[in-house]
Parts: C-alpha cells; sequence; structure tokens
C-alpha cells in the first residue's frame, strides 16, 4: 500500500504528494519501508526518489521487489525516474511510531535518508 512518495533533485525533496489510503487496512499490515531509487549511473550516486509503503511482505521475502516493482508502475512519477540503471535502498520504518500518521513525518523520514545518502557520497568521493 503507498502512503507517500517524493522526488530529489541536487538540493533535496523537489515535491511531494500523499496518498489516500484506508486507516483500518493500514493499520492491519505489518511491516513499513521507505524505498529509495537511487541512479547508479550518476557519479556521484544520486537519489531519485522515495517512497513510503506498508506491506504484509518482509523485505527478505522474494515477493517484495515484485510488489514494490507493481506500486513503482502505478506511480508515474517515480517510474519516470526509474530504469535498469537504478537500485532500490529499503529501510524499514516503525510502524509503532504515532508520527507517520502525517505526510509531514514521512518528509522527515524522506529528508533524513537522502541526507544521509549524500553524505556518503560525498565521503566516497573523498577517500578517493
Amino acid at each position: 500500500m503507498l502512503l507517500f512518495e517524493c522526488m530529489f533533485d541536487d538540493y533535496g525533496i523537489s515535491e511531494h504528494h500523499s496518498h489516500e489510503f484506508d486507516w483500518n487496512s493500514h493499520l492491519d499490515l505489518p511491516d513499513m519501508y521507505a524505498v529509495c531509487v537511487i541512479n547508479n549511473l550518476d557519479k556521484p550516486e544520486r537519489m531519485m526518489a522515495a517512497l513510503m509503503i506498508r506491506t504484509n511482505i518482509p523485505c527478505g521475502q522474494s515477493d517484495f521487489l515484485d510488489s514494490v516493482a507493481t506500486i513503482i508502475a502505478a506511480t508515474p512519477r517515480v517510474q519516470a525516474v526509474t530504469n535498469s540503471h537504478c537500485s532500490l535502498l529499503t529501510a524499514p520504518v516503525d510502524t509503532e511510531a504515532p508520527a507517520l500518521r502525517a505526510e509531514s513525518q514521512a518528509l522527515y523520514v524522506f529528508r533524513k535518508l537522502w541526507s544521509e545518502h549524500q553524505t556518503n557520497q560525498i565521503l566516497r568521493i573523498a577517500a578517493k
């Protein structure tokens, strides 16, 4: 179940959207993840987009990537920046945290992941 999506540019979040979902069905799904689309062709690698999803499929199961691919295919903005040169960075999100009931809290998670990714890219360049 797709909850939120956002797009990134060189400076962070460039646009974001919340998606309507049934609150009771949302609570029945045990796992929540932030899934980030990383363009590996760019050097340094760039985070292009992110999704906040809730699912009943744990990240380690083979069906997980299929379900993420289905969500990406149904999300035109994210699909437009996803190609064969992209990888997915998946981060579990605490489902007990009441904070994710608001888009602003999902944006906090996305900003944190973007900042961490940018820092890692800078450290890789500096290490060369």
